[in-house]
C-alpha cells in the first residue's frame, strides 16, 4: 500500500515539475528524494516518464542550449556549467555544443552584447575594458575570445589605449 501511495505521489510530483518546464532525469531524482519517495519507486517512475517521452535528457540539453543562447545570450562555458549542475553527462553536452556553438556565432553574440552594454561615461579606457571583460566573462565566454571582441569593439568606437 505504501509503495502504491509513493508511486502515485511521486508520479504526480514529477508531472507537476515537467508541466512547468523540461526537466533532466537528475532533477526528477532529486525531486523524488526531496518528497521522500522510496528509492525503489524512483526508477519505476523515471522509466515510465522516459517510456512515455515526458523525460528525455537529450531533448532537455538541446532545449537549454537553444534557449540560453537565444534569449539569455549566455556563452558556452556558462551553459556547460548549468547543464553539469543539472546532471547532464559531459559527452552529451559536448555533442550538442559542437552542433549549436560555432566560432562565428559566439563572436557575433559577444559583439551584440557589447553594442547593447552601456558603460559608465566616467570610466577611462582601461576601466571600460575591465568592465566589459567582466561582463562577458560572467556571461560564459572564453577569455581570449573576450579580449579579441572587446579590442575590436573599442576600436570601432574610436577608443584607443592612448586615450587613458
Amino acid at each position: 500500500m505504501k509503495k502504491k501511495n509513493d508511486y502515485t505521489r511521486g508520479l504526480n510530483a514529477a508531472f507537476r515539475a515537467i508541466a512547468r518546464r523540461d526537466c533532466s532525469v537528475f532533477e526528477i531524482r532529486e525531486l523524488l528524494k526531496k518528497k521522500e519517495i522510496s528509492e525503489e519507486v524512483h526508477e519505476e517512475i523515471i522509466e515510465v516518464l522516459k517510456r512515455d517521452k515526458y523525460l528525455d535528457d537529450e531533448r532537455f540539453t538541446e532545449s537549454v542550449i537553444r534557449s540560453k543562447k537565444r534569449y539569455k545570450r549566455d556563452g558556452p562555458l556558462k551553459i556547460r556549467q548549468f547543464l553539469i549542475h543539472k546532471g547532464i553527462k559531459e559527452s552529451m553536452i559536448e555533442k550538442f555544443m559542437e552542433n549549436d556553438f560555432d566560432e562565428d556565432e559566439e563572436t557575433r553574440i559577444m559583439e551584440e552584447l557589447l553594442v547593447r552594454k552601456r558603460v559608465p561615461a566616467k570610466k577611462n579606457y582601461l576601466q571600460k575594458k575591465q568592465y566589459l571583460y567582466n561582463f562577458l566573462m560572467n556571461k560564459g565566454f572564453c577569455s581570449y575570445k573576450v579580449i579579441e571582441a572587446i579590442d575590436k569593439h573599442l576600436k570601432k568606437e574610436g577608443l584607443k589605449s592612448s586615450n587613458v
